[in-house]
């Protein structure tokens, strides 16, 4: 029975990632992630994003534990790429691979909230923006933290941590061959879009982080 409803589930988002894979429509979002050994993270990240995205990449860098079987249970396209200390390598490989005509970039141990998927589809119509910032709220208990926020109880995803302090780049662009990352360690693609004339707008819609306190 359980088998029947994988099959069933993996078919479902295989209709919807069809019009890329079968070389028909494009995609509207790529949802692309890198991972190496985050099966703890990843299934509730991936899971964020159901609905959300045409797409799904995850290169995986080496995994030991179950990353890739979890990334394939949500009908993704896992990529093996050697690990060589750079990360943007490993992010512009699955910018290569990707169809959509919009990238969405996330770290393993983030989220998207269900809530805000109608403002991602939004943000991603208006013809004149390249690209958007986005505010990570990495969660944190820490008050005395620089930049620390008090959690206000509008998003569940805050779960019982106390606040959050703010980082800001950007996460949402146009897919475009030039737009691609820089930077071997605090990789970040906003350089290339500005250097290709592409115009960065800010979307109030956050990124959910859980890294710094969930190990």
């Amino acid at each position: 029975m359980a088998k029947t409803k994988r099959r069933k589930a993996k078919g479902k988002i295989g209709q919807r990632q069809g019009r890329v894979t079968g070389g028909g429509e494009a995609a509207e979002l790529s949802v692309c992630l890198i991972a190496r050994d985050e099966a703890g993270f990843l299934d509730h990240c991936l899971a964020s994003v159901a609905g959300l995205a045409d797409e799904i990449i995850v290169v995986d860098t080496g995994s030991t534990d179950d990353t890739r079987a979890v990334a394939r249970r949500h009908g993704a396209r896992v990529l093996a790429f050697p690990w060589t200390g750079d990360f943007s390598a490993a992010r512009n490989h699955g910018l290569n691979a990707a169809h959509g005509r919009w990238i969405l970039s996330l770290d393993c141990d983030e989220v998207i909230a269900t809530a805000d998927h109608e403002a991602i589809r939004s943000a991603m119509a208006n013809a004149d923006v390249a690209g958007y910032r986005v505010t990570t709220r990495n969660y944190t208990d820490q008050a005395d933290r620089s930049e620390w926020v008090a959690a206000d109880g509008k998003y569940a995803e805050q779960k019982n941590y106390t606040g959050w302090f703010p980082t800001t780049k950007v996460r949402l662009w146009r897919r475009r061959r030039a737009y691609r990352f820089r930077g071997a360690v605090h990789e970040l693609v906003e350089a290339s879009i500005i250097a290709s004339g592409g115009r960065l707008a800010e979307i109030v819609v956050p990124v959910h982080h859980y890294g710094l306190v969930e190990k």
